[in-house]
Parts: C-alpha cells; sequence; structure tokens
C-alpha cells in the first residue's frame, strides 16, 4: 500500500531540569519565532520578575525551596541578561534524554525543530531551535494578579495550534497540565494521537507515571528516526513497531476513538 503523507506538528512539554550556562547573548523576544506571542511574553517575564522582587510566597509559585528556589529566583532576574542556548539543549530532563536529539542525522534534526512546540509556561510555544535562557515557571503556576500561566496562554496557544493544524495530524505528548493550555475543540485537525503506557498491578491497570516521561521521548525518538512523523496509512503498523527496554507492547484491543482523537495504549509486558 502507497504511504499517505499529510503534514504534522508534536506538542510536547518543557522539563522542569535545564542546563546552566549558555554561548548565546540574552534573550531578544523581537526574534523569536511567533511573534504574535511577543506582548504576552514580554508581560509575563514583567510580571515574573516582579513577584520575585516581592512576593513572600515564592516557594509556592515556583514549586521548590531553598537552594533550588534561590537559583529559580536569580534565574529569573536574569531573563534578558543571562546566556542562551536552543532550547533543546536548554531542557535537560529526562523526556529529553530519551528523545536524544544529538544522535539524530541532520535531516531528522531539521524535521524536528521545524514540526515540534514545545508549550512553555513562560513563552507560551518555543521552536526546540530557538535560544532561550535559564527560568523557572511551571505551566500550572499562577503569578499574583494573573490566572495560571495555562489560563493566560490558552486562547493564544489554541490560536497558533489551529492555524498550523488545520487538516494535519497532531501528535499530542502533553501532560494534564499543558494540555490544559490549548482548547483541542477549536482546532479543525484531521487525526489527533496520544499514547498511554499502563502497567497490570494486582488485576487493575495502571497509568505508568514514574517512566512515562522517559518512554514518551522514546517514542518521539522512535518517530522521528524512522521518518515516520506524518505516514498515516498505516498507524497500527507505526505502534506494533515500537519497541523499547521496559518491554511495554502496543494494545489495538485497548486503543479508544473519540471522534477524531486516537488513544494508543502500551502495556507491560508480565
Amino acid at each position: 500500500m502507497q504511504k499517505e503523507y499529510i503534514n504534522s506538528i508534536v506538542l510536547i512539554p518543557p522539563s522542569e531540569g535545564k542546563t546552566d550556562g549558555g554561548s548565546f547573548p540574552g534573550l531578544d523576544i523581537q526574534t523569536m519565532g511567533l511573534p504574535s506571542l511577543s506582548k504576552k511574553r514580554r508581560d509575563l517575564i514583567e510580571v515574573l520578575q516582579s513577584t520575585m522582587k516581592s512576593s513572600q510566597n515564592l516557594n509556592k509559585i515556583l514549586g521548590v525551596k531553598g537552594v533550588a528556589l534561590e537559583k529559580a529566583i536569580n534565574n529569573n532576574l536574569a531573563i534578558y541578561d543571562a546566556p542562551t542556548m536552543p532550547a533543546i539543549k536548554r531542557y535537560s530532563g529526562v523526556m529529553f534524554d530519551s528523545i536524544d536529539y544529538a544522535g539524530f542525522e541532520e535531516t531528522e534534526r531539521q524535521k524536528f525543530d521545524d514540526n515540534v512546540f514545545i508549550l512553555s509556561g513562560l513563552f507560551g510555544i518555543i521552536n526546540p531551535h530557538e535560544n532561550i535562557p535559564n527560568y523557572k515557571l511551571k505551566m500550572g503556576a499562577v503569578l499574583p494578579g494573573l490566572s495560571s500561566c495555562a489560563y493566560e496562554w490558552k486562547p493564544y496557544i489554541t490560536e497558533i495550534i489551529a492555524e498550523t493544524a488545520k487538516n494535519s495530524i497532531i501528535w499530542d505528548f502533553l501532560p494534564n497540565e499543558h494540555s490544559s493550555a490549548w482548547d483541542e475543540r477549536k482546532v479543525k485537525y484531521l487525526k489527533r494521537y496520544t499514547i498511554k503506557f499502563v502497567q497490570n498491578k494486582e488485576g487493575k491497570l495502571k497509568t505508568i507515571s514514574h517512566w512515562s516521561k522517559s518512554l514518551r521521548g522514546a517514542f518521539i525518538q522512535y518517530l522521528f528516526s524512522n521518518n515516520l512523523l506524518q505516514n498515516t496509512s498505516q498507524i497500527n503498523d507505526i505502534m506494533s513497531g515500537f519497541s523499547h527496554p521496559s518491554d511495554y507492547i502496543y494494545q489495538p484491543t485497548m486503543t479508544s476513538n473519540i471522534g477524531n482523537t486516537s488513544n494508543f495504549v502500551f502495556l507491560k509486558r508480565g
């Protein structure tokens, strides 16, 4: 059967872990992609930095304490002055380790840069190649005088995804906190795919939480390294072809379809 190729975008979260330093100049919002987000980015940075100087509840707002809190405050105050590096190198969590961007061939890296949206509490949407500073702000964080970052960004992110993903495929790897930052009901996508990894514990299926980031990263790596992102004609073969050392096996009978969204399930063997 001839393969069918359709435009796709991939939605992923950033990571809490970030690499320090950078070899590029400070943040320039004017040169960032998606200029329609520029004003909102500036506004959030202004509120964030003002909060770092005055609020007494920074541990609650930033979700860290002690030495980590002190470091986060300093990083947030230096957002415009600190050196930057590409987001794909800045984010250093387990999902990004499993994606192994550095191991991609040049064409795979280019496709990754062109098709991936990273949903950020501070910047809204970041492309992987964009230079950003170290910062600390979760998508679920609530800054004084504002709603959660997810709520603040929702109309902007929804509009951009709606424009980009119209009649396209969305590979959605977002956790709940980031899923709330866009309204999929307002996007006329062709297909939306989500992935869930589950394990049988005492006769009940439990969604994996501890290893889910690593598993999602491995699946994303599999999509790009095998040029499968836009092949829609044999989606079950794509799912069946994924293998992982942790031994999660695709379960087609557990897959659910709601409207144009397919929720694929992988069950740990044994």
